[in-house]
């Protein structure tokens, strides 16, 4: 019995060590400003992720979340998906491309791939930013990317990412800024047993222990989650993913939490 009890307090000891965030509190951005238009305030004749959504965004006052991805050559663009074929009917994917190869492509209003530098500048400060690191494989050096363009960017953002190396690997290099660990349920059809394993694990915020998060951005489908109530018992900021209707908001912010929010207006 004594040796049952110890396994499960063990196991109990793990758990809850893996889950943990980071140690080091960072500025709560989310305080100021708890509503994110999820890639920009997009709908109607602005793309999301375009240059037109996120003038919208700033001119409603709410904070915005994009997705950044590098091309072969290491330039910053601004994308949600590792393929164009959704938004541009082009059938490469961004992360075995140049810039050059797709500098060109066109979004749904004509305009082209938003480089990364060229929305800051947008931007300007004028609203706080929540920067998506998009991996594929095992390539984290997307960390590396956008923070060269965001050295000299004097405006407030936090960096998050599914994958927990490329949120360590931020936070490796910028010790001071507010990064996070996206999670929620992704399970796809297709997927392997090992990948649905490690979904399983990430879901549960077992891969903490890699990326030390400040932040967790949840799915709000899963937001009963035992694992991310602990995380924010142990002093996580939480933002939730992605908000569809006022009620939802509502009970978000009562949370205390930030809301990523598309298909209407707060």
């Amino acid at each position: 019995m004594i040796y049952a009890i110890a396994g499960v307090c063990f196991v109990i000891a793990v758990y809850l060590f893996l889950i943990m965030p980071g140690w080091h509190k960072k500025t709560d951005i989310f305080k100021k400003q708890p509503l994110y238009a999820h890639r920009g305030l997009f709908g109607g004749d602005k793309p999301e992720n375009s240059m037109a959504a996120f003038a919208a965004a700033v001119e409603a006052g709410y904070g915005i979340e994009l997705d950044v991805h590098k091309t072969t050559d290491g330039v910053a663009v601004v994308h949600h998906d590792d393929s164009l074929m959704r938004m541009c009917g082009v059938d490469k994917m961004i992360e075995q491309c140049t810039y050059d190869e797709i500098k060109d492509v066109k979004l749904p209003d004509g305009s082209t791939l938003p480089l990364f530098k060229d929305v800051l500048e947008l931007i300007d400060g004028k609203v706080p930013l929540i920067i998506e690191l998009k991996c594929t494989k095992t390539d984290v050096l997307v960390a590396d990317v956008a923070n060269e363009v965001l050295k000299n960017y004097k405006g407030e953002y936090c960096i998050e990412s599914f994958d927990p190396f490329a949120v360590a690997r931020f936070k490796k290099l910028r010790r001071e800024i507010m990064c996070g660990q996206l999670a929620g349920r992704t399970y796809a059809k297709d997927d392997t047993k090992k990948m649905r394993f490690l979904k399983f694990c990430a879901q549960r915020l077992l891969f903490n222990v890699i990326s030390r998060p400040d932040f967790v951005a949840y799915d709000i489908k899963c937001k009963n989650s035992v694992s991310l109530a602990l995380c924010k018992l142990f002093g996580a900021m939480i933002a939730f993913w992605t908000i569809r209707d006022a009620d939802t908001c509502e009970y978000v912010l009562r949370k205390k939490a930030a809301a990523i929010f598309q298909e209407f207006k707060p």
